[in-house]
């Protein structure tokens, strides 16, 4: 108890007294120097895969995507401070599994509908969203139109959008490089 009396408890800050006796005479905590990522650019990069409905990882224990800090870590982002390690399983590949394929893809909107299964094989790039993580299909130039994977020639017109530089492209697939396609170009 101090020896002097406040009107208001407002007063007591900035006195030594009443300070001292609520701990705020004391200097605050060093914080903690910011963790920073270790350079990753020896270990080499993979293409990662959708397979039969599965996220692939061709990686092993020496791919980049193998390399994340020492098991027993539980801390939600890194940086951490722990010491990066290398591992059998590629950290991308949970995120995905977790998850039907369909909530981990950001591409087209009516592909969002789709079941595991019925996901096109091929290459796909990830994107670490803060709190998740999602997957696009790698799409060079002359990617085939959205209607002529798997076969679908149906609805197809012979254009395709190229996602690099946002134009319609002929739409690269052989249904419509052989002039097969009903009103597809040719």
């Amino acid at each position: 108890m101090t020896e002097h009396d406040h009107i208001t408890k407002t007063d007591t800050i900035g006195c030594p007294a009443c300070d001292k006796v609520a701990g705020r005479d004391s200097e605050p905590a060093p914080t903690p120097e910011q963790p920073t990522m270790p350079d990753l650019s020896a270990f080499p990069s993979v293409q990662h895969r959708i397979e039969g409905g599965k996220f692939i990882c061709p990686g092993d224990e020496s791919a980049w995507c193998h390399q994340y800090p020492e098991d027993g870590c539980d801390h939600e982002y890194w940086p951490c401070g722990h010491e990066f390690t290398s591992h059998a399983e590629c950290w991308i590949k949970p995120w995905i599994d977790a998850t039907d394929l369909a909530d981990s893809y950001a591409g087209v909107e009516h592909e969002l509908l789709l079941r595991d299964e019925d996901f096109p094989d091929g290459d796909v790039d990830w994107t670490w969203e803060d709190e998740y993580v999602t997957f696009d299909y790698v799409r060079p130039v002359g990617t085939l139109g959205p209607d002529c994977r798997d076969g679908k020639h149906d609805a197809c017109d012979g254009r395709a959008l190229d996602g690099k530089t946002d134009e319609i492209v002929g739409c690269a697939c052989s249904h419509h490089r052989d002039g097969s396609a009903e009103g597809g170009a040719s």
